[in-house]
């Protein structure tokens, strides 16, 4: 049953970026607000969206740098490789393809969709700043750096998660009402 939402979502998000990637009224489209591959978005209204010529090419830039649209890909890799048994019928060379164009669909509207998130919180000026940050030889070692840190990052917050969690049980099994400060 899953399969087969995700598989309408996959299709339903498919179909619209397959009939835009043959619309040749690009300037149209990005006047319009994001779609994500084409479904509309909720919660977002399209003034909200919408940023500054300039400020809007260096926000999407410093996501280029940083390579912020790299989590949206790993997951619709991951929703490509789940739905992909579900559509035996579709030939490899199709799903392929498919594969493609809901990729760069999907990844433009999510960079559209960024765009004013980094706009509310960051303004010309910092964006600006950040992006020679990462341009230079340490923002790019940070960028190739992170993922490796986060992960160990979270592997050791977790181990002391649960040594917390194990002293406040110990604690509170013991304690029968005393009041311990950590």
């Amino acid at each position: 049953m899953a399969f087969r939402i995700l598989s309408a979502c996959l299709l339903a998000v498919a179909m619209p970026s397959i009939s835009a990637a043959e619309e040749p009224a690009k300037a149209e489209a990005s006047s319009r607000a994001p779609t994500l591959g084409g479904l509309a978005t909720t919660g977002a209204r399209a003034k909200d969206l919408q940023v500054s010529g300039a400020k809007e090419q260096s926000i999407r830039k410093l996501i280029r740098v940083t390579n912020g649209l790299q989590l949206g890909i790993q997951a619709l890799d991951q929703i490509f490789a789940q739905l992909r048994p579900s559509v035996p019928q579709v030939s490899d060379e199709a799903w392929s393809k498919l594969v493609a164009e809901v990729r760069g669909a999907a990844m433009s509207d999510f960079e559209a969709l960024l765009v004013p998130v980094y706009d509310r919180h960051f303004t010309q000026e910092e964006v600006d700043g950040l992006v020679a940050f990462y341009e230079s030889p340490l923002g790019k070692k940070t960028v190739e750096k992170m993922p490796a840190v986060m992960g160990e990052a979270m592997a050791v917050g977790g181990a002391w998660g649960q040594a917390v969690m194990e002293r406040i049980v110990e604690r509170a099994q013991t304690a029968k009402g005393a009041t311990y400060h950590y």
